[in-house]
């Protein structure tokens, strides 16, 4: 028996493939399914099955492709009432695959339908030697939050695991339902689409490239998703356009910011980087993809089209200006448990997936600063308020990372902002 993971950066997802002498399942699949293909045969082994735990919220899975590429049938929860064809399964079924062996065990609570498949090798004896549980426990958790680590026993979960150290029923519903972070608005729409069934990624247009001209053209209808970092953005980009680094956590906030009803058109440093950025958005869904601006920010700009740039503040200067008593607003964007362990006083807390909605709690005409940990979600966060007519705003390069490094720690007394945000009536 051969187990086999493959970890998806940035979605954090893990798939498996599970394999006999010579046939397979492949487990929770991803929506690009090239790998598995390649995998499987570089180990000269057939794909025969295609098991989903449960409908997956973070990303667009891959098996119907897959099953349109191998012929293989999917096995799915019956309890997710499928509009695909597929095989339901639900407590005390069974598969087996050559000599192994996978009972399915109801497991609720991340999702109602999920379910696990129980593994047992008969060609070892009669007890089971693995367990693939989806989303239903994680390494150091349990139905949410994931850890780092990619793998674990469960020897050592059933000693460290807090989750199930906890006997009391109340008490582990609490410590699981209490503080859960806001879920990503693509959560909702890639359930269902993962029920129903998403579009044969091959039917989907693999990015055009545009000339300055049909850009332009396309602009009339469709959003601008600038792919670049944040300093290149800062240094010139195409007005009312989206910024979201191709380096940060992409696919999630892309997932979050991004209409999925919208047409979209990129701007990026070159093809490898808009190719890039097309799979990723294809990966939560977003598929209405146009092309991508072939000559870039330089071919555009010196061909007289219209750009702007988003001032970019170092630390230094930032703190400077503070010290000085200079009437700012200062965006903390970061999550409230970030901005809860460290931050400039004074300053207001909107993550930057709620600036879509809390922008009008700030003043569009006042001079504002937004800050993160680094400088890739307030360069997101300054492409959302300059879609809104803010008109004076600036991005502090390098965040409380760069503002901690020079110096101007939790306890500095220079690190206060002495003027409050202006608030709409």
């Amino acid at each position: 028996m051969l187990i086999q993971q493959i970890f998806t950066e940035k979605i954090a997802h893990s798939s498996y493939i599970l394999a006999g002498d010579k046939t397979c399942a492949i487990i929770d699949p991803r929506r690009d399914i090239d790998i598995y293909i390649n995998i499987t045969r570089e180990l000269g082994i057939k794909i025969t099955h295609i098991l989903e735990t449960h409908l997956h919220a973070d990303f667009i899975s891959g098996h119907i492709d897959l099953s349109k590429r191998t012929g293989a049938p999917i096995y799915a929860p019956e309890k997710a009432k499928c509009d695909f064809k597929h095989i339901p399964l639900s407590e005390g079924d069974s598969i087996e695959i050559e000599d192994i062996k996978l009972d399915i065990v109801e497991t609720p609570g991340h999702t109602p339908e999920h379910i696990s498949y129980i593994v047992t090798d008969t060609t070892r004896g009669k007890e089971p030697v693995a367990v693939f549980c989806g989303d239903t426990m994680f390494v150091g958790d349990v139905g949410r939050a994931m850890a780092s680590k990619r793998s674990s026993t469960m020897g050592y979960e059933k000693k460290f695991n807090y989750a199930l150290l906890i006997d009391d029923r109340p008490e582990f519903i609490e410590s699981l339902t209490n503080n859960m972070p806001s879920a990503p608005d693509h959560f909702s729409r890639c359930t269902e689409i993962n029920r129903i069934g998403p579009e044969l990624l091959k039917r989907l247009k693999i990015p055009e490239a545009l000339n300055n001209v049909e850009f332009k053209n396309k602009m009339e209808n469709a959003l601008v998703l600038d792919v670049r970092s944040f300093e290149s953005f800062g240094g010139q980009h195409i007005p009312n356009s989206y910024n979201i680094d191709i380096n940060s956590n992409f696919p999630t906030y892309a997932g979050w910011l991004i209409p999925p009803e919208k047409n979209i058109i990129l701007v990026s440093d070159n093809y490898t980087q808009a190719f890039d950025a097309c799979q990723q958005l294809h990966r939560v869904g977003l598929d209405k993809i146009q092309g991508y601006l072939e000559e870039g920010m330089y071919g555009w700009v010196t061909e007289g089209f219209n750009a702007k740039h988003v001032p970019q503040i170092s630390a230094p200067e930032l703190n400077e200006r503070i010290h000085r008593g200079e009437k700012m607003i200062i965006v903390d964007v970061r999550e409230r448990s970030e901005y809860d362990d460290f931050h400039i006083e004074g300053a207001v807390n909107i993550p930057v997936h709620e600036l879509r909605e809390r922008y009008t709690e700030l003043n569009p005409e006042a001079e504002t600063v937004l800050i993160c940990g680094s400088g890739q979600r307030s360069g997101m966060g300054c492409s959302l308020l300059l879609r809104h007519g803010f008109k004076n705003v600036m991005n502090a390069a390098g965040g409380m990372t760069g503002y901690a490094a020079a110096g101007f720690g939790k306890e500095c007394p220079m690190c206060v902002l002495p003027w409050a945000p202006f608030r709409n009536k």
